[in-house]
């Protein structure tokens, strides 16, 4: 069940825009929501200027901009963002006092978490975010040190796992199939083992799954048997017959109604996110 809030009236006129995620607020409730979800990818902006003058201007916010500029006399780097945060979440419609104060006890705590946590945890929202690229970077990086010696073969193979829906969304189907193999290999877990076998089929890697020891042939053709039904369905859809309406309209030379539907088809993608949001 998804989370409903109530948001006030206000609304920015020009929404705040967070760089690492590409998100944008609109209202005090989406900023607490943000902070609150993203702890891990927020930077020293919650205590500079540009923010908050934004705070002040159009969220009209201005004791709390007054609180984090006060702050800024006595704290710096994480301590000022911890205080920002807490200043920002403090008296709140969204988050009780016993929520707001557990938040910030773990705030508190992850000073003394390790670089490659930390580096987990970042690398975890910017997937959820689907930031595949920064999300990608940072498991790569994770895999190729020295820290992996100490984690366990499970936990290496989640990642490997993570790296290679990252691939598939950056590079395609042929270098995810690589990592999801290894994260098979690693952990035995079935839902690598499906990705991979996927990706294979889609990008037509078939001696890859002739070669494949212990996988039943009617396994692999139950896979395709899934992917042409979600083929047929999408080929049914409402946008996927929009998108060949748009097609047509483009050959006919009608480019003013073709750039006016593309723009509508976006908008309704970018509220589909925002309520995602």
């Amino acid at each position: 069940m998804g989370i409903l809030f109530v948001c006030e009236e206000n609304k920015a006129k020009l929404p705040y825009r967070f760089m690492v995620t590409d998100t944008s607020i609109f209202t005090a409730e989406e900023l607490f929501y943000y902070i609150y979800h993203n702890f891990f990818l927020l930077t020293d902006e919650l205590y500079d200027e540009i923010f908050l003058t934004w705070l002040e201007q159009e969220l009209q916010l201005s004791e709390k901009a007054a609180g984090i500029r006060e702050i800024k006399k006595s704290f710096s780097g994480y301590d000022a963002l911890i205080e920002a945060a807490s200043i920002l979440l403090s008296e709140v419609n969204i988050y009780t006092p016993d929520e707001v104060k557990e938040f910030l006890i773990r705030q508190r705590e992850r000073k003394n978490v390790s670089p490659s946590e930390l580096a987990l945890k970042r690398a975890e929202s910017f997937l959820d975010h689907n930031r595949y690229y920064e999300a990608g970077r940072i498991y790569e990086t994770l895999l190729a040190g020295d820290v992996m010696n100490a984690v366990v073969k499970e936990e290496a193979g989640r990642l490997w796992h993570n790296l290679g829906v990252c691939k598939l969304y950056t590079e395609g189907f042929k270098e995810a199939a690589k990592h999801f193999k290894r994260a098979y290999e690693m952990t035995g877990e079935e839902v690598s083992k499906r990705q991979y076998l996927i990706c294979c089929i889609l990008c037509e890697e078939e001696s890859s799954l002739q070669s494949e020891e212990g996988i039943e042939e009617a396994y692999i053709e139950d896979i395709r048997k899934d992917i042409q039904n979600s083929i047929i369905q999408y080929n049914s859809s409402t946008e996927y017959q929009r998108l060949e309406e748009l097609k047509e309209v483009k050959s006919s030379g009608n480019l003013v109604e073709f750039v006016q539907g593309v723009k509508e088809l976006i908008e309704a993608y970018k509220k589909e996110f925002r309520s995602e949001f």
